[in-house]
Order: structure tokens, then sequence, then C-alpha cells
């Protein structure tokens, strides 16, 4: 793997790059070929020649007031007695292209003033305020016109003893190179580039633009737009005591090389780099070394391949104790060497549970693999997560478990005095008629709680009872294994997936004729058939075989649905049952796809509600949806949170969505239709 240049080999190469520059601008010669010997003739007191430029340029203890012409346009004093250098005559205005560098007439200088009223640079100001190792200041900056510059490389480079400069009026609209321009400015301690234009600025443009600026504390470049840069590298290399860095939301796609870019940013704890998301660099060796002070880095944006260049990226970060790590992340030869232990937090715990890994930096090096470890990683132990429930059915007879919707204490009192216990259901279940046939269209959700009154056989299948308090007491019955353990014994030893069908990577693996408790009838998930075994759990249904049937009660309330047949509407979103005040009449959920029929509409507190015969209602919103109008162009999900082909809406396209947001692999979606989803981030 390449290796990058050491911090002086980087010095070196800023230096050399920059006096090679410098002899091309004494000699009267630049990119364009613009600035000649006459040029930086003087006027009063003696006159140079091409030849003797040189030795003008290394004189620092010139004895009298010379004058200059700077690009044959503006006439340019220098007082070697307070080493004072005025440029332009005041009340006059000039137009300049293209101007040398002015360390060639003045290189001791300490004090700059612009004493003409106006002065228009056009082309290129690469480097005319630099090498000036003895200045301190330059006063009336702000009278330099830059709107027509499109060069401004190396412009204060090696200014070693500048103590300030203000460059917020600088118009950058038509630069294309800004690399070094303020390299090796160690005493600058505040700098202000935030309203500067970047649109224009191409390739390396902006390559070492803030390396070595070793005072300043707080840089905002928030508003840099990059759309045309491929190359980051080594931008604040070296700035020792810069604290807090505020970067754009700019498109990082294109960048390639973000090698060195923070490197020896001593004081720097936390990076936000939220902006590189889905960006593809090739070059990130170097790119956090020695941030002595860092804390938290998240790289899970980042799509890194193998062949990226990353050594030494995370070498000598002592207080690094907060790493978040992608599924496009390589961490290998990576340099990573704090000296912590390193737990994973478990954020999808259903993914990868907290604290499964305990690594040192170099285990977590070796360790690391993308497609089953992308975590966040903290020096310690996570509190673990509760798992995450399971996402909605996308058809009526899959009966996946659906998403939960947490229960209120119910206000519905049962007025029948038929014994009646509260059971669980722990799968999606149907309302059945006393024929053992579905009643109607309604899903109950997993974790509904039922009031029942009772079992019956029908059919030789147990069913619990069901009374319907608004419907003259109407019977329905629901399949008792929805609710009751099934005791059964595995066949074979059997592994514990997620509601993905993923396997449960570090659960214990179930042995050959162990007793297992399943609920319900078996569910499909990608194809292959599972037995629920607890929430978020299930097991492959080809791993057991029955034994007997179990009653499993717990705490809950009575059901009340409605089941007469007047207008039929389809649930798009999963659906509690209101009271007349409003408030959640029971723990019963109906899933998507359930069908209920309705008598009509009406509104209570603001709310638009469906009304059934029996008094209940349901939010409108979970049935009709609305209509929302996209802010990007947008891509359709499935319930597994895939990207269902390759369609695409596009912005400010109308979309309909039902109900409020769900989580998916804890992003936030939108339902727009059975089975289908859109990312909440799309919409206005």
């Amino acid at each position: 793997m390449k290796k990058r240049k050491s911090f002086n080999q980087k010095n070196k190469k800023i230096m050399v790059s920059s006096i090679a520059a410098s002899t091309l601008l004494i000699l009267g010669i630049t990119e364009n070929n613009t600035v000649k010997a006459a040029d930086l003739r003087p006027e009063v007191s003696e006159h140079l020649t091409t030849t003797s430029l040189p030795k003008a340029a290394s004189n620092n203890h010139l004895t009298r007031s010379q004058q200059f012409m700077w690009g044959n346009t503006v006439p340019l004093e220098y007082d070697a007695n307070n080493r004072t250098l005025t440029i332009g005559a005041p009340g006059e205005k000039y137009t300049i292209n293209g101007p040398g560098m002015l360390a060639m007439v003045a290189p001791g200088v300490k004090h700059i003033v612009i004493a003409a009223d106006l002065i228009k640079i056009s082309g290129s100001a690469a480097g005319i305020f630099a090498q000036l190792d003895q200045l301190q200041d330059i006063q009336n900056l702000d009278r330099l016109d830059t709107s027509d510059v499109t060069n401004m490389s190396s412009m204060f480079f090696d200014d070693r003893n500048l103590a300030g400069v203000d460059v917020s009026h600088f118009n950058t609209a038509k630069v294309t190179d800004m690399k070094s321009m303020f390299g090796a400015c160690e005493k600058i301690t505040e700098l202000d580039v935030s309203r500067f234009d970047t649109s224009n600025v191409t390739g390396s443009g902006l390559i070492y633009m803030f390396s070595n600026l070793r005072s300043v504390k707080k840089l905002d470049i928030s508003n840099f737009k990059v759309d045309k840069v491929t190359n980051l590298n080594d931008m604040f290399f070296g700035c020792s005591s810069l604290e807090q860095v505020k970067l754009p939301q700019w498109n990082s796609e294109k960048i390639a090389a973000l090698g060195g870019m923070f490197e020896w940013c001593e004081k720097l704890k936390e990076i936000d780099l939220s902006s590189f998301k889905n960006s593809t660099p090739t070059e990130m060796d170097q790119m956090f070394h020695d941030c002595k002070s860092l804390e938290k880095l998240d790289l899970s944006g980042f799509k890194m391949t193998s062949s990226t260049l990353r050594s030494d990226m995370l070498t000598d970060l002592p207080k690094l104790k907060w790493l978040k790590l992608g599924k496009n992340n390589v961490l290998d030869g990576s340099g990573l060497n704090t000296p912590v232990t390193w737990y994973n937090q478990g954020d999808d715990p259903s993914y990868l549970p907290a604290n499964t890994h305990k690594w040192s930096s170099s285990e977590l090096i070796s360790n690391y693999n993308p497609n089953t470890d992308a975590d966040t990683y903290a020096d310690k132990k996570a509190v673990p997560k509760p798992l995450p429930s399971p996402v909605p059915p996308t058809d009526s007879t899959s009966q996946t478990p659906a998403i939960p919707i947490t229960s209120n204490p119910s206000n519905h009192v049962p007025s029948t005095n038929d014994m009646v216990k509260e059971v669980v259901l722990k799968h999606n279940a149907y309302l059945y008629d006393k024929n053992g046939k579905r009643a109607n269209k309604v899903t109950l959700k997993f974790d509904s709680e039922l009031a029942v009154h009772g079992k019956e056989k029908i059919n030789d299948r147990t069913f619990y009872v069901l009374v319907d308090q608004g419907a003259d007491k109407q019977k329905y019955y629901v399949v008792a294994s929805n609710a009751d353990a099934t005791a059964q014994v595995l066949k074979h030893n059997a592994y514990v997936y997620n509601r993905y069908g993923k396997r449960i990577k570090h659960s214990k693996m179930l042995r050959n004729k162990q007793r297992i408790d399943t609920y319900g009838d078996p569910l499909t998930i990608r194809g292959h058939k599972y037995f629920i075994i607890a929430r978020n759990r299930f097991i492959k249904a080809n791993n057991v075989m029955p034994i007997t049937v179990q009653s499993l009660t717990t705490s809950g309330m009575k059901v009340s649905v409605n089941v007469n047949n007047l207008v039929e509407k389809k649930i798009m979103h999963n659906a509690y049952l209101y009271n007349e005040q409003g408030q959640r009449a029971n723990k019963v959920i109906l899933t998507t796809t359930s069908v209920v029929d309705v008598i009509g509409k009406k509104v209570l507190k603001g709310t638009n509600y469906y009304e059934l015969s029996n008094g209940l209602d349901i939010v409108a919103n979970n049935i009709d949806g609305t209509n929302m109008k996209l802010k990007h162009n947008a891509y359709v999900y499935s319930r597994y949170g895939n990207r269902l082909g390759k369609k695409v809406f596009k912005k400010n396209h109308l979309v309909r969505t039902y109900g409020s947001s769900v989580t998916i692999k804890k992003k936030k979606y939108y339902i727009i239709g059975q089975g289908t989803y859109m990312k909440v981030a799309n919409f206005k």
C-alpha cells in the first residue's frame, strides 16, 4: 500500500513548488507569460534590469526609499526604514492583469498599505503576497477588486508572521484554483472565508488550502461547493489549534482523494462527516492521523473498497472512544492503535446485539467484517436496546408480524356475564365464523389483547370465542394457537432468525430433540416457512414437529370488532380502535390489509374518523391516506427496506401516503400501498 509523505516532506513539497513559481516570476515568466521584466521596473531611484532583479529580491536591508511599477500599472513605494510597502496612490483606481509576486520587490517588508482607492486584478493573483516571511499586516485589503481573478493559489503562502488577513470581501466567483492559498500562515488566529464562492474551483484546486494554519481555532467553510473538485488532500493538514470546522453539505460523490485531510489537527474533538455520505474515495491514507483530541468519528457514510488507500488513516488517536462503522468500511491497514477495548453498541439488536464484540483496536482491525459487524463501537459496555418490533404484512395471507403501536389502557368495559379471560396474540390472527370460515377481512395484529369467552372446537381445530358487544353479541372465533403456545420438539439442530430472515449470528443454537414453544401457523419470510417462537424470533418450520398444545395467558382487554356488512374499507396502515372521546377503546390493533365495514365519517378533536356500527372509530388517514408532494426523486421500497425495481417518482409528484410513518431498519418510511413504502425524507 502506498505511503503518504511525512510532515516535513509535505512542507518541502509545497516550498519547492512555490520557490519554482517565484523563480519563474523573477525571470518575468508566468503560466500565461503576461509578466515581463519591465513590469517590475524601478521608476525614480534606480533602473533594474531582468538580471538585477534576483539581487534586489534577496536584499533585506534596503537603505532608501524606492519606487517600482507593479504589473506595469500600479506604483509601488518601498520605505526601507520602516519596511513598509505602499501600493498605489490615494484617490487613484487601477486595473492590473496577472501581477507578479511582491516578494521580488521587498522581501523583508513588514507592513503593506494599499493606498489606492481601488485596484482591480484580473486573471491570476497566484502568489502575489506569498513568501513575505516577515510581513505582519496588510492594510485596506478590501480595496482589492477580485471579481475577475481566476487563480488565487498560494496567494498568502508562507507568510509566517502575518497576524491577520481580512478576505471576507473577496469575490471568488471566477476562481478555479485556491490551492495553498493560506498555507503556512502560522500566526493568523482568525480567518473568515464563509462567503467564498468555490463553485468554479476544479480538480485539486483546494488541496493544502489551509495547511499549517497553526493558530486558527475555527473555520467555517459551510458554503463551499465542490461539485467540480476531485481532490481534498491535506486541506486542513497541520491546523494544530483548530477546534471547530464547519463542513458543507456538499456533493461528495466525485471526490476521490481525502488523504491527510485532517492530519495533525490536534485540537479537533469531533468532525461532522455527514457531508461525505455515499462518498467513494480512493485515497484516505493519514486522513485523521495524529488528531490527538479526536473523541468521536463516524465513518459509516464512506464507501470504501479493498483498494482504497488507508495507511495510517486512524493512527495515533489516543482519545478516540466512539467509532461508527458501516457496511462499506474497510479497516485493514488503517493503523488504528487507540489503547481501548471496543464494545459494539447494538444500534440494531436484531442485526447485532449489544456487547457481542469485545475487541482491542488490533482485533477490531483484523476481525471487522462489514457484512456482519457494522455498528457503533465505544469504549464502554452498552445498555442493550429493546428488540425492534416486526414490520407489517404485505398481503392478507403472509401473516408476517406487523409494526407495533404501544397499547394504552382500555376504556371499554365488558357487559357480558360470561367468564372472561384475557389473552395476548403472539401471531397475527383472522376472525372466523361458527363454521370455521373467514368471517370478514379483518386481521388482528400480533400483540393485540383480547377478552375471550372460553374455547370451542370447530372442525377439530380449537378456537377462542370472542363476543362483539356492539353487534348484538355476535360471536367470532380466533384460532387458539395464535395466543397459546404449541409445544414442539426439534428434529434437527436449528438456528434462530429475525424478521428479515437473517440468522441471529450470536444466539445459541437450538439442539436436536429440544422442546420449544411456537405460535400460530407457519408464516413465509423470503420464500421460507417459519414458526414464531418469540418477539422478532423465528425458526424454520422444517426443523420442528408437534407434541401437545398448552395455554398461555396474559393480561389484556376485550376486543370489539364491527362486522356489519355496510361499506367495505381496506386498512392501509395498522389501526387502533377509538371510543367517542377519541381515546383508545381497547388494545386491539387491526393490521394492514384488514377490511372493515363503516357507516360514515366524523370529526373528533380535529381528526377525521370512520365510524363503525358498534360505536367504535378508526382514524380515516389509515384508510384514505393523504396526498403528499415529493421534494426529491424517490424510489419505492419493500417491507424489508429493499428497493423495488428502478422506477423513480419525480420531484413534485403527488404520492398518497397512509397513516403515520413506520420504521424499517432504522429509517422512516410512509406506506404508499400494499407492501410498498417510500422514505419520509423525500417528502415536503
